[in-house]
């Protein structure tokens, strides 16, 4: 399997964790009956945007910086590595590369949370137009980068490269 396929499928298992934690967070909202309405439109992408995103995007950091790998990397014998030094990456690179790789979500968030009337329902603006094309852009930049060159904008900023894991010495 060529390592832009090996991510693609690491990426999908990586959107089955965070699937899971969506799930959670719901059931823990629908349980406990808290409501978003008192905080207005923009006051819930906040709250949503420090809740949901802020976590994902520290969760796959903190896990990268730790081991090199997060769930999907791992399953699929993948590793981030430092460029500059053959390392696991700090915490601040990687921190700054899943920031940038999931930017396209929180710019289709904006997308979404600025719909005048009710998303999904209501026709939406120019501006939300603007803003989901804005963000399918650079998501297919991002796979156009990582198929022809093994690299995306999110590994370039932080510096870092995504490579096959070395079988250690001491592994059966």
């Amino acid at each position: 399997m060529t390592l832009f396929l090996r991510r693609v499928v690491a990426y999908f298992v990586d959107s089955i964790v965070i699937l899971a934690y969506l799930a959670a967070f719901t059931g823990i909202v629908l349980v406990t009956g808290l409501s978003l309405d008192m905080f207005g439109r923009l006051g819930q992408w906040a709250v949503i945007a420090v809740s949901v995103t802020l976590p994902v995007i520290v969760f796959f950091s903190v896990v990268e910086w730790l081991t090199g790998r997060s769930p999907g990397k791992w399953a699929l014998g993948l590793e981030v590595r430092a460029q500059s030094s053959d390392m696991r990456p700090a915490i601040l690179p990687a921190l700054l590369r899943n920031g940038v790789k999931f930017l396209p979500w929180e710019i289709a968030h904006a997308g979404i949370w600025t719909i005048p009337g009710q998303p999904f329902i209501d026709p939406p603006a120019m501006h939300n137009i603007v803003l989901f094309a804005l963000s399918w852009s650079v998501v297919l930049v991002q796979i156009g980068l990582v198929a022809m060159t093994g690299r995306g904008i999110h590994d370039r900023v932080a510096g870092l490269l995504v490579v096959r894991r070395k079988p250690t010495p001491d592994a059966p």
